[in-house]
């Protein structure tokens, strides 16, 4: 999971690993790109807007070596094309609900592997 804001990430860390899932964060989207490579994720949560690397920019870099499901997330509902676009798997409007983010997690974790 890839979010700028600490309190963010801890929270919704929290959250997914009390629904089972094994989380790692970070708050660098080039930080992200490295950790892909060496933890093998099975998805990304990535937020859009962020200060050193935004979302677009660090799904086009993931784009070039994987096909990782990735759900953007953003306060800024006008950043959803933009997400698509730049090659994620889904999009969610902040705040969202924790029932929503886990089971759009589990529909990508089925669909991937089928």
């Amino acid at each position: 999971m890839v979010d700028d804001q600490p309190h963010v990430l801890k929270f919704i860390e929290i959250d997914l690993k009390l629904h089972g899932f094994e989380v790692v964060t970070t708050t660098s989207g080039k930080k992200a790109l490295e950790l892909v490579k060496s933890v093998n994720p099975d998805i990304m949560l990535l937020d859009m807007i962020m200060p050193d690397m935004d979302g677009c920019e660090v799904l086009r870099n993931l784009r070039v070596f994987t096909l990782l499901p990735v759900i953007v997330f953003s306060a800024s509902h006008e950043s959803h094309n933009d997400a698509i676009s730049c090659g994620a798997s889904d999009f969610m409007d902040k705040p969202f609900r924790s029932e929503d983010m886990v089971r759009r997690i589990e529909t990508l974790l089925t669909f991937e592997t089928g």
